[in-house]
């Protein structure tokens, strides 16, 4: 079969969209297999918990509180930073931008983008040291990035939106 390029989910007929989610949760399901294969070799207890949800950002936020999650770290991709950068009011669009401002203030979010953690000046201005801070009248958020060891923390990678 000719491939035909992109077809929006709401323009696909029942089987297509079967097929498709089919798809899509083998490659989720592979891509945990790998991420939990390399935890175990690194002698790191996991655990698993699916979720599913139309809402990635609020099942996300729900579980925080009742997990007692003290630690999380988000895997974001590059259109997912564009996007949170570019937002104007804080909180109110993504599911980066509405974990990373909405979660408990017990609970430390952390985004990862290729390997370096983002720090969202906005949120963790407290937490950095004042030589890190750029300075700048402009309200855009500013990034930085550092290495640091993830530890023992909970991940949820790669939110595209």
């Amino acid at each position: 079969m000719k491939d035909m390029g992109k077809l929006p989910i709401s323009h696909a007929n029942a089987e297509q969209k079967k097929s498709y989610l089919g798809q899509e949760r083998r490659k989720k399901i592979d891509y945990l297999q790998k991420f939990l294969s390399f935890c175990s070799s690194s002698k790191v207890q996991v655990e698993t918990l699916l979720i599913e949800s139309d809402t990635e950002a609020k099942a996300i936020l729900d579980l925080i509180p009742i997990l007692n999650i003290k630690k999380l770290v988000l895997g974001a991709t590059k259109s997912s930073l564009r996007k949170l950068k570019s937002k104007s009011k804080k909180g109110s669009g993504r599911t980066i931008d509405q974990i990373v401002f909405n979660a408990p203030k017990f609970c430390k979010v952390k985004v990862i983008f290729e390997g370096k953690e983002v720090l969202l000046q906005d949120k963790l201005n407290s937490e950095l040291p004042s030589s890190s801070l750029a300075a700048s009248s402009s309200k855009e958020p500013k990034f930085f990035q550092t290495e640091q060891a993830l530890g023992d923390l909970m991940v949820y990678h790669n939110l595209s939106s």
